[in-house]
């Protein structure tokens, strides 16, 4: 799920489809009451906008997390990405939050 209003967000489902991952994910927005379900099924709140959150397998994946999971389905050389795991997550998230404060102004 992803903040539509952002124009990183869109950018990374438009990034998604050109790679022809489309069907491996299904995109909704955070803001919209499907979305709101998802997220409340999940255990989180239906007002949670803090992270892009992927649900795979029954698990929620968050922040750094997230992303690293979305370039990891996105197969190739995406799965690369993968190596990031052993920074630690706090650093990783501490990344991410600084990125995602900023989103709106930088891109």
């Amino acid at each position: 799920m992803i903040d539509h209003e952002c124009t990183l967000c869109s950018g990374l489902v438009a990034f998604i489809e050109r790679k022809g991952a489309g069907d491996k994910f299904r995109i909704l927005s955070l803001y919209k009451e499907e979305g709101k379900q998802v997220l409340v099924e999940n255990g989180l709140p239906a007002d949670y906008d803090d992270s892009v959150v992927v649900i795979d397998d029954g698990n929620v994946y968050l922040h750094s997390d997230a992303a690293i999971r979305i370039a990891g389905r996105l197969g190739g050389a995406w799965q690369v990405t993968n190596w990031l795991k052993i920074i630690p997550r706090p650093i990783r998230d501490g990344v991410y939050r600084l990125i995602a404060k900023h989103r709106h102004k930088i891109f």
